[in-house]
């Protein structure tokens, strides 16, 4: 996160947790995984501290949550772990 902090054009949100990325099925269109031009405009995201649930837009999101080790039975992963960013690159 040190190297982050040197760019005026990162900005780095701790205490939240991703709920969904948002795509062009947000805005009414049908979007399926199998679509060449699925655009991202950001996420959706709970702040843990206010309890709400938060439009982030961005140029650029970066789905940087973590592995899934939780879907094994016996793990070393964090209980965090769950995949729930692989889920919504999915969706």
């Amino acid at each position: 996160m040190a190297k982050a902090d040197e760019f005026s054009n990162i900005e780095v949100l701790e205490h939240y947790f991703a709920v969904d990325i948002i795509t062009q099925h947000h805005l009414g269109y049908m979007v399926t995984r199998l679509m060449p031009d699925i655009e991202c405009y950001g996420a959706y995201a709970l702040n843990k501290q206010t309890g709400e649930i938060e439009k982030l837009l961005a140029k650029v999101t970066v789905i940087a949550t973590g592995g899934a080790g939780q879907i094994y039975r016996a793990t070393t992963n964090p209980v965090i772990a769950s995949g729930d960013g692989i889920a919504m690159g999915y969706r």
